[in-house]
């Protein structure tokens, strides 16, 4: 499947606002959000270990949307800026597992320093997490954009609010008044 920019840059402007709506940005650090990353990304190695193309695509997407977060914490940048550069109609010499590696390798040079890097240090390593899951994409003859929109139509409807670098659900019995704490209603 071609990547769809248009669409890609759609979702993730869609993507960035819901974060932002449920305070994902400032409730939490790039930190904190660079080990969501990890427990992603171990959800994708459980899906291309067991074959499985869905798990695969949710984990993908996933990991789009929490790497827009990182970004916009960041280089207060969403990944719009780096649609320009996804591109490739063929997969790497690897195979599946290698460009998993791939990947490992470079959420694992984002996360180290995460917040003392300059910012356009930042940027490449944001960008070569991208290309790597997009190789993985190709492979699969699936597309970036079609990952991100499954895991942004799971997420769209889910409400809650980040606090302390914790995601708490509305269903939560402290939800209302963390919001609050959230909104600056009441003291912490």
């Amino acid at each position: 499947m071609k990547f769809n920019k248009e669409r890609f840059e759609y979702l993730i402007g869609k993507c960035s606002k819901w974060s932002k709506d449920r305070n994902i940005i400032k409730g939490s650090t790039a930190l904190d959000q660079s080990i969501m990353l990890v427990e992603e990304l171990g959800e994708l190695a459980t899906g291309i270990r067991k074959d499985n193309k869905e798990l695969i695509i949710d984990a993908i997407g996933d990991l789009v949307v929490v790497l827009n977060g990182v970004s916009l914490q960041l280089t207060k940048k969403d990944l719009k800026t780096y649609s320009k550069y996804i591109y490739g109609t063929e997969h790497t010499q690897f195979c599946i597992k290698q460009d998993l590696a791939a990947v490992c390798k470079s959420i694992a040079m984002l996360n180290t320093g995460v917040s003392n890097n300059p910012v356009r240090v930042v940027e490449s390593k944001i960008h070569n997490v991208l290309a790597d899951l997009n190789y993985i994409c190709i492979r699969l003859d699936l597309s970036l954009d079609e990952c991100l929109e499954k895991a942004y139509n799971e997420i769209k409807d889910r409400k809650g609010i980040m606090f302390n670098g914790s995601f708490i659900k509305d269903s939560d019995k402290d939800y209302t008044q963390i919001a609050r704490i959230v909104a600056g209603a009441i003291a912490p």
